[in-house]
């Protein structure tokens, strides 16, 4: 009997063992892929899908894999965009109450609409509202739906999420920008420089090319 349970407790360590290896491996991977997804597409998916098949059923993972196929799948037309959003709606059902699921679930949506695939439109719509109804005091989630209405020339259904972006983080400057953007589609143009008139010490995080497109349209506003 010793000697049975010695070598169950064995057996038990080295399953623990193995799945640890298994998740630090995944981890590693998940943090390369991440890592390269604008730097080197290839090689983050290459990352990325290795890590999903020691890792299958967790949802970080699986959201880096949907963000890893959109980028090549945008670049290359291969992997085919239905496989990131496949990759979206497993990381969704492996963990439904993470807002940032949903967001990646929303944006692969909203890639496929841009490119012609109108039935995909309430999909998108409701997965952005999921959302940014699981982080309410998040903007990132608002401002991505916002900027997608805007270029599916939804401009109307934008200025909501943008304005509520702004009024909680009103110097976030992608947040003006993106309200500002919506404002001018309506052909707002007064309303479009007010917002634009207070980014002067706004936050970009490092997006220059935003900050300069700002500055650039408020001069020719003015």
């Amino acid at each position: 009997p010793g000697g049975l349970g010695l070598a169950a407790g064995l057996a038990a360590a080295i399953v623990v063992g193995v799945a640890h290896r298994t998740t630090l491996a995944a981890s590693t991977e998940t943090a390369l892929a991440r890592h390269a997804l604008e730097r080197a597409p290839l090689n983050a998916l290459a990352a990325a899908e290795h890590a999903a098949s020691l890792l299958p059923r967790d949802d970080f993972v699986l959201e880096t894999l949907s963000e890893a196929r959109l980028g090549v799948s945008l670049r290359t037309g291969q992997p085919p965009i239905a496989e990131a959003e496949e990759a979206a709606r497993r990381a969704v059902l492996a963990e439904p109450l993470r807002c940032q699921n949903w967001q990646q679930l929303g944006g692969v949506l909203a890639t496929r609409v841009s490119q012609g695939d109108k039935s995909k439109t309430a999909a998108m719509d409701s997965a952005f509202t999921r959302a940014i109804a699981l982080a309410p005091t998040s903007a990132l989630p608002m401002i991505e739906y916002a900027r997608w209405q805007v270029l599916l020339d939804r401009p109307q259904r934008a200025i909501e999420h943008a304005r509520h972006a702004v009024e909680l983080y009103p110097r976030e400057g992608v947040a003006r920008t993106t309200l500002a953007s919506a404002l001018l589609a309506l052909g707002l143009r007064d309303s479009a420089r007010s917002v634009l008139e207070r980014i002067d010490g706004a936050y970009w995080h490092g997006r220059d090319a935003d900050r300069k497109l700002a500055e650039d349209v408020l001069a020719r506003l003015r």
